[in-house]
């Protein structure tokens, strides 16, 4: 879902105090300090701790707490940098997916 997508679901589900004669809904503070702390939070990076059992997808490659690219093996129950099949590395105690430039 794009950023824009997300913008327009909030307006739509977010109630507003009134509509005023052009047809636009008129928010008050509470909804608009609302909104700014929900796109902070889906801008935010999402940390996932391995001690939970948080695992990312097999062979998917993350970013552990050293900010190394490491991937987890299901099958294999394995960590290892993702640059080489050969090292496997130690098993990290949390992971995030690897941001993506979108501009």
């Amino acid at each position: 879902m794009t950023e824009k997508e997300r913008a327009q679901e909030y307006e739509e589900n977010a109630e507003c105090i009134e509509i005023d004669d052009s047809g636009h809904k008129v928010y008050g503070c509470l909804e608009i300090e609302q909104a700014w702390l929900a796109g902070f939070e889906a801008g935010r990076i999402k940390w996932h701790k391995v001690a939970d059992g948080d695992l990312p997808e097999s062979l998917m490659s993350v970013i552990n707490q050293d900010g190394e690219k490491v991937m987890y093996n299901d099958y294999c129950k394995t960590w290892r940098y993702d640059d080489t099949n050969e090292y496997f590395c130690a098993t990290p105690i949390a992971w995030c997916e690897i941001p993506k430039f979108g501009g």
